[in-house]
């Protein structure tokens, strides 16, 4: 099972190399585009930088996000990431740890 569901673009700016280390990530999403529900070994911060879109939680719960809003999803909770109708452009944030798909 693909992470990415639609056309995304991702560009790593910086992969941690050891505990404590961040990775950070450009991801660009086409309108519609998004994740499959995963999780994170750690901690993962969200900025908005364009567009617009959503984190939905598998409790139901969904966070709209515009630009220059910002998020942190706990580690090991599941979730997915979700563009809107014009796309959307994020920054992701997470120290080192492994990115699980989840059924």
């Amino acid at each position: 099972m693909p992470l990415f569901d639609g056309p995304v673009w991702t560009r790593i700016a910086r992969r941690a190399d050891a505990p404590g280390g961040l990775t950070v990530m450009a991801t660009r999403f086409a309108a519609g585009a998004g994740t499959a529900w995963h999780h994170h070994d750690s901690d993962q911060t969200l900025v908005l930088s364009a567009g617009r879109g959503a984190v939905e939680y598998a409790d139901g719960r969904a966070l709209a996000l515009s630009p220059g809003d910002v998020v942190t999803v706990a580690a090991g909770e599941r979730h997915r990431h979700l563009a809107g109708a014009d796309g959307m452009t994020h920054l992701s944030v997470t120290t080192l740890g492994d990115t699980h798909l989840d059924p």
